[in-house]
């Protein structure tokens, strides 16, 4: 899942989020070893990555490995955004 929050430091218990896109890359089995799964999230991003003083915006990938016999494995890894524009010059 690839999701993106707006965190006000003053409101911490309610993220405002504005992006947010599942995609499964596997199907149920089993996992022996070491796994790669290739994924593409091709949604804009509109905002840039952001740490402030009052708001944080952050863009994440969640990964959930769903277990019967256990609780749930999942992992969050944040990843930047910079949103690069051409300048235009004035003749």
């Amino acid at each position: 899942m690839c999701s993106s929050n707006a965190e006000l430091y003053y409101d911490r218990g309610n993220h405002h989020e504005f992006v947010h896109q599942v995609a499964i890359v596997a199907t149920p089995g089993t996992i022996q070893g070491s796994q790669e799964y290739e994924f593409d999230f091709n949604q804009s991003k509109p905002y840039e990555t952001y740490n402030g003083v009052n708001v944080r915006c952050r863009y994440f990938v969640r990964a959930t490995i769903s277990r019967n016999y256990s609780s749930n494995i999942t992992h969050e890894q944040d990843f930047w955004v910079q949103n690069i524009q051409k300048v235009r010059r004035a003749f």
